[in-house]
């Protein structure tokens, strides 16, 4: 008796294949990270979810259990303006965030910092919240903007290059520029809640932190090949999984806005790690 293939059978087989080819583009694109805006999760590349004015995280979950979170009202200061808005609505407006009024109108009742600006190679007097709004690079000097503009605009790239313990079971984060380009006197010269600074977490749980200005005063970072070390006072006991993150707040313009993160797991040992 001969076999005969079912049409159905056939077309059965055809409509499973394209499942599996959506479910794996769907896969491949969940892979790029996903970003929390205004309560809804989606998936996106980190720059993709900057220039959204997003939260970036690289797994769902993560970007879920944020978006649950009730939103953070506090008040925004914008060319001496002061009014309510969550983080994000503030970011998107080009403000600076802070928890409370009395903070957000301290900023504002200051005198603006003038410094230098550099953007498509020209050079201009402009406060730092000017020259971001422009999309440039803000000095503290001139001949440091100029500087900047005589090498092409070159970006810098800040990573976290390990996680120790030191003797004291402490976790010591390693940094550094792998870019081409100088990190921006702002980090050192302008400080705000939303500055440049190391991120931790113990074992998926938030712990803290530490700003470049404050770990970084002699501006080790700032050239291009320059390292630092921010030492943390979270001390590991037992075995955990600590994550460190460089410039989580996305202050800093970088050639590679992806690899700002490392995961190690550490132990505290008797004298612990250099």
């Amino acid at each position: 008796m001969k076999k005969t293939v079912s049409w159905l059978g056939i077309m059965g087989l055809i409509v499973a294949a394209g499942l599996l080819v959506i479910s794996g583009a769907a896969l491949l694109s969940a892979a790029e990270g996903w970003c929390c805006l205004d309560g809804v999760v989606f998936a996106a590349t980190p720059e993709q979810c900057k220039e959204k004015g997003g939260m970036y995280f690289a797994t769902q979950a993560e970007a879920e259990n944020y978006c649950k979170q009730p939103p953070a009202t506090g008040w925004c200061c914008k060319d001496g303006v002061v009014f309510a808005a969550t983080p994000e609505q503030c970011k998107r407006k080009g403000g600076v965030y802070f928890a409370t009024e009395a903070e957000a109108r301290k900023y504002c009742d200051q005198p603006p910092v003038t410094g230098w600006c550099c953007k498509d190679g020209v050079v201009f007097a402009a406060t730092p919240e000017q020259c971001k709004r422009k999309g440039g690079a803000w000095f503290a000097t001139k001949p440091a903007a100029e500087k900047y503009c005589r090498e092409g605009n070159k970006l810098p790239d800040l990573i976290v290059r390990d996680i120790v313990l030191n003797r004291k079971c402490q976790v010591v984060v390693i940094v550094a520029n792998v870019g081409p380009g100088a990190v921006p006197d702002e980090v050192w010269t302008v400080h705000k809640p939303t500055s440049s600074s190391v991120y931790l977490y113990i074992n998926g749980h938030k712990w803290g932190g530490g700003t470049i200005w404050g770990f970084d005063p002699g501006k080790h970072l700032q050239s291009p090949g320059g390292t630092a070390k921010y030492v943390s006072k979270l001390i590991v006991g037992a075995a955990a999984e600590i994550t460190a993150l460089i410039d989580h707040t996305g202050e800093v313009n970088e050639t590679n806005e992806g690899n700002n993160k490392l995961i190690k797991k550490l132990e505290c040992k008797v004298g612990g790690t250099k």
